[in-house]
Order: C-alpha cells, then structure tokens, then sequence
C-alpha cells in the first residue's frame, strides 16, 4: 500500500480550493481527497470518472463523468 496521497488538481474559484481527483472506472478510493479535505476546509470534494453525474452534499462528495469534466463546476442547485 502506498504511503503518498496526491490530488491530480486543484482549482481556486473566488477564493474557494476545490481539489479533484480522476479515476479511469466506475470504483476506486478517494484517499488523496480525504486527506487533502481532512488538512484543509474545503466547500465539497470532486471525483472526475466513468460514474453518473451526482451532487451529493451530505458527503460534499461532487461526481462528473468524464464526458462532463469540461464543464467543471457546475451549479448543483436544483432546476425549477
């Protein structure tokens, strides 16, 4: 097991960090955005990979598919 944890990126948007992580499938551990999140407060998490969109704030866990990683971030607030 490694020792290293490291974020493949990390965006600034009006003075909010917002650090990401790309995994190439569906599963994966997100341990470098845990301990990135665990040392320095930040607003949500996001995972770029082959799973569906999904905003999940309970978790501060934001998914975006590959396709969409383009588009990164996108405004998780409900359509009316």
């Amino acid at each position: 097991m490694s020792n290293t944890a490291e974020l493949e990126f990390i965006r600034e948007i009006d003075g909010e960090v917002y650090p990401v992580e790309v995994k190439a499938g569906h599963s994966g551990k997100l341990k470098s955005l845990n301990v990135f999140a665990a040392k320095y407060p930040v607003k949500y998490r996001t995972r770029i990979s082959a799973r569906n969109l999904e905003f999940n704030e309970q978790s501060k866990i934001h998914n975006y598919p590959l396709y969409l990683s383009y588009r990164f971030p996108l405004n998780p607030s409900p359509t009316i």
